[in-house]
């Protein structure tokens, strides 16, 4: 017990001074605090919201008289691994922007990203989609070239198969040879076959090229919008560091001035002993 005697004499002895340390810079005690907590909000006028924002687009489709149901104009797989490169590319204009998410339900594609601010979000998000965008268009306009070319060659080919075949017609009215008339039968038989061909492709063509349902381009269906933002949380957040960091400057100040003055009681006591 008589060590806890002893500390207990020893805190009695000190208490009174570490209490009039603490009286001294009482007012620098409640400043620092109140200080640091409005700097932390006054330094919102430097630094710029994040935040998460979405866009959707939706997967145009394209068809062909061969294959009449629609296929997409990308695959899945190829369309996660183009937005993350063009994600990486855009890093220059827009730093410290990343994409978050990107979600494939059914034709319908959504991206989540964030950047500071409202606007830098949304044109950040805008200008990723639209690279896919034009991308997928692009492919599609390449598609319908195709396509026009294979019409033009159809075209040409029935107009050539109809001539031919009239002119078989007219030499089969004027045959009188068995043998020959089989052949020129034979061969306006062939004819006709493939004048029948090239109509059902056209025919084709011509369905897919009047309906939307089997051909239709890459378009954005949800412009850009911030779904979470930090204006809210931001203010709370720096106040409290602020606060933070003034009470834990406030703690080391008194400590020191505690430890400051108890050694200086001290010092003077063992002078005034050595004097006396």
């Amino acid at each position: 017990m008589k060590i806890v005697d002893e500390a207990e004499e020893k805190v009695a002895e000190a208490a009174p001074k570490a209490f009039d340390a603490l009286l001294d810079i009482k007012y620098l005690l409640i400043i620092i605090p109140i200080a640091c907590a409005l700097l932390g909000l006054a330094s919102q006028a430097v630094t710029t919201e994040r935040n998460i924002g979405l866009i959707k687009f939706k997967l145009g489709t394209f068809a062909t008289p061969d294959q009449p149901n629609s296929v997409p104009l990308a695959g899945v797989n190829q369309l996660k691994a183009r937005l993350r490169q063009d994600a990486r590319d855009m890093r220059g204009e827009y730093p410290r922007s990343a994409m978050m998410k990107i979600l494939v339900e059914g034709d319908v594609v959504t991206i989540t990203g964030t950047a500071k601010g409202d606007e830098q979000t949304k044109q950040y998000l805008s200008a990723l989609a639209q690279m896919e965008i034009d991308f997928q268009n692009n492919r599609l306009d390449k598609l319908k070239k195709v396509q026009t070319q294979r019409m033009t060659t159809l075209q040409n080919n029935l107009e050539k198969f109809i001539g031919q075949r009239d002119t078989l017609q007219e030499q089969f009215k004027k045959a009188d040879n068995p043998i020959a008339m089989l052949a020129l039968q034979q061969g306006i038989d062939n004819a006709s076959a493939r004048i029948g061909g090239i109509q059902k492709e056209l025919d084709a063509y011509a369905v897919l090229n009047t309906s939307d349902l089997f051909v239709d381009s890459t378009q954005v269906i949800v412009k850009p919008l911030i779904v979470a933002s930090s204006n809210w949380y931001r203010p709370l957040l720096a106040g409290a560091i602020g606060l933070g960091v003034g009470l834990l400057l406030t703690l080391l100040i008194g400590i020191i001035a505690v430890i400051r003055a108890v050694s200086s009681k001290k010092h003077r006591t063992e002078i005034e002993g050595d004097i006396g």
